[in-house]
């Protein structure tokens, strides 16, 4: 009898863990099909891209980070125009900085409130679109008939675009978008 229950739990267990790893390789493939990156945020996204680490010290400069993480209060999708380094770099030079913290916090949270679009939109989609309301409150234009094309406020779009991740879309520009004056 000891060996039929040893059996058994063996049997169970290999049964268990076959069904494991099939429910996780249908999951993970079907998230590929998706195109999505599994267990990722936007944030996540931008900590891991080495050309968007001033767009990184930005959100946490002024506390934005909860827009772009899984758990935001609105629980909404989310699509990020990520200004590169360089982007960064020459936005900060025309304003007169060398540093993010040398900017005005409230200008700095307006700017980067202006990238974020909320809904998932991936390049398709955009291409579709003539203009977006950003979470900033303002819209910005789009326009181009293909990828190759595409630009958002005449600031063309990187190579690197439609990242598609849990929580919306990464679209990587060559420029900062600045928000219209009031």
């Amino acid at each position: 009898m000891h060996h039929f229950m040893t059996r058994f739990i063996v049997v169970r267990s290999l049964q268990i863990m076959i069904l494991t790893a099939l429910t996780v390789s249908v999951l993970a493939s079907c998230d590929e099909a998706n195109g999505g990156e599994v267990g990722r945020s936007v944030y996540d996204h931008i900590v891991g891209e080495s050309d968007l680490s001033t767009l990184e010290d930005a959100i946490n400069l002024v506390d934005l980070l909860d827009q772009f993480a899984f758990d935001n209060p609105e629980g909404r999708d989310y699509t990020i125009f990520a200004p590169t380094d360089e982007a960064f770099e020459a936005f900060l030079q025309s304003q007169g900085a060398s540093e993010l913290d040398q900017l005005d916090p409230e200008v700095l949270s307006d700017v980067l409130k202006y990238h974020i679009v909320r809904d998932s939109l991936d390049s398709e989609d955009l291409i579709d679109s003539s203009d977006v309301i950003t979470v900033q409150g303002s819209s910005v234009s789009l326009s181009g008939d293909d990828v190759e094309s595409l630009e958002v406020n005449n600031i063309n779009l990187t190579s690197d675009i439609d990242n598609s991740l849990d929580n919306g879309y990464v679209h990587e520009i060559d420029g900062v978008l600045v928000p219209p004056s009031d």
